[in-house]
């Protein structure tokens, strides 16, 4: 009898087992086995694990094409790209068109730092820039290694899931902190296609400590180009010249009426987050009177890289189109 009941645990440890896997691997975007079986000398590796992160996002196949259980590429040179840009024009033109990751063999090192960077545990001119982890973006930034900095945000990552900030699996595109609303329906998921309908929802602010706000995670390291030595973004005192006009554009403040009025229909090249996804009725409705429209970081800049200097959405020259540029707000100008 006790050899059967012996027998009876394990198989009930299994099935639990083996329920929790399969779980997990609907959470996934992709098989299991893309990291624990045919890749499994890189993840065996620890630190050199950001080097993993290619295998996945820098390819792009029949499971890059934005439908459900795709996996949104960072590096390509053939198809569309995606909400945050494409790494590749870095290695084409320099890093001046985006940030200059050590994933990527033919992105060189860079010689200065980040600009605006403030704090003093970073040096970029001695440690390259990774995906995650302390020296990158994703993941827990208080992590040194880039494989701990994403423990368990893949194996949790349920379209479904409340974006609440308060692990990494549950924050947007997987920023610990950051809040906001990801694209997930069929065919447009990781905005490989857009419209004005269809398209992240990002977090914003009104004001300068919201951890939640995609611009203050920006602002982790480009933030004394607002503050002097102090974390924050381009919201406060120092970014303005008296009481006007701005010395540097500001984000993370609700964009005023008059003439900025005239956007009133969402532009994914030119987008605003929101204060409030609750007030939003449509998602292509844009409206400066409510207070809920901000400005952030990424109305003009690519997370990643662009085709333009200092990862703009669009090209900065003098005869500007309504339609994707500065003009698409500044419409008086």
């Amino acid at each position: 009898m006790k050899t059967a009941s012996r027998w009876l645990s394990i198989i009930s440890i299994l099935g639990g087992y083996f329920i929790w896997l399969s779980t997990a691997a609907l959470a996934l975007d992709t098989d299991c086995n893309r990291c624990h079986a045919t890749y499994k000398g890189l993840i065996d590796t620890l630190d050199q694990a950001a080097e993993q992160c290619t295998q996945c996002h820098a390819t792009v196949s029949e499971r890059n094409t934005g439908k459900v259980g795709s996996t949104p590429y960072v590096y390509q040179i053939t198809e569309t790209d995606l909400a945050g840009g494409n790494f590749y024009y870095v290695s084409l033109h320099g890093n001046r068109y985006g940030h200059n990751m050590s994933e990527f063999a033919d992105i060189e090192p860079d010689t200065i730092n980040a600009p605006g960077l403030n704090d003093p545990s970073l040096d970029f001119t001695t440690v390259r820039l990774a995906c995650s982890g302390k020296y990158g973006c994703h993941g827990d930034r208080s992590k040194v290694s880039p494989r701990e900095a994403m423990y368990e945000s893949h194996h949790f990552n349920d379209p479904a899931r409340t974006l609440d900030g308060k692990t990494v699996a549950t924050s947007y595109r997987f920023l610990l902190g950051v809040t906001g609303k990801e694209m997930n329906e069929d065919g447009y998921k990781w905005e490989y296609k857009v419209t004005p309908e269809k398209h992240n929802e990002y977090q914003g602010a009104d004001n300068c400590e919201d951890p939640r706000s995609i611009s203050y995670l920006c602002a982790q390291c480009h933030g004394s180009d607002a503050f002097g030595s102090s974390p924050g973004n381009f919201h406060g005192a120092a970014g303005t010249g008296g009481k006007g006009p701005w010395l540097r554009h500001p984000t993370d403040i609700p964009v005023p009426e008059g003439e900025y009025s005239e956007y009133t229909i969402y532009n994914p090249i030119v987008p605003v987050a929101r204060l409030d996804f609750d007030r939003v009725s449509k998602p292509s409705e844009v409206d400066f009177s409510s207070g809920n429209e901000i400005v952030m970081c990424l109305s003009c800049h690519r997370a990643h890289a662009s085709p333009y200097p200092s990862m703009l959405r669009f090209p900065y020259e003098e005869d500007m189109s309504t339609s994707g540029s500065c003009r698409t707000c500044h419409r008086n100008h």
